[in-house]
C-alpha cells in the first residue's frame, strides 16, 4: 500500500471514530441525565455502558496515532504493533463487566 493511501485511510478511521465517539458521549450522557432524573437505575446503569463505549474509541484513536508514528532507531520497523496493543486494551476493557 502506498504511504498517501495509508494516510486517507487513516484520516477516514480517525474521522469516524470522532463521530462516533461525540455519539457516544451524547448519548450516554443523556441516559445518565435522564436515569438520574427519574430515578431509573437500568437506564443510569446503560448510560454508563455507553460511556465504556466512549473510552473505547479514545484507546482506538490513540492506538492509530501511535501507529502512525515515523520509524526510529528505538522502533527501526514503526509502531504499527501500537494499534494491535489497541485493541488488546480495548479487549480487557470489555472483560472488567464480567469481574465485577
Amino acid at each position: 500500500m502506498v504511504k498517501e493511501d495509508r494516510k486517507e485511510l487513516v484520516k477516514k478511521r480517525v474521522k469516524v471514530l470522532l463521530i462516533t465517539f461525540t455519539i457516544n458521549l451524547a448519548v450516554s450522557s443523556s441516559k445518565i441525565a435522564t436515569g438520574l432524573l427519574t430515578g431509573l437505575l437500568n437506564l443510569t446503569a446503560d448510560g454508563i455502558h455507553s460511556f465504556g463505549d466512549s473510552i473505547s474509541n479514545v484507546i482506538a484513536m490513540i492506538g492509530i496515532w501511535l501507529g502512525e508514528r515515523s520509524p526510529n532507531k528505538k522502533f527501526p520497523y514503526g509502531y504499527f504493533k501500537a494499534e494491535a496493543f489497541a485493541t488488546l486494551a480495548i479487549s480487557f476493557l470489555m472483560l472488567i463487566p464480567f469481574f465485577l
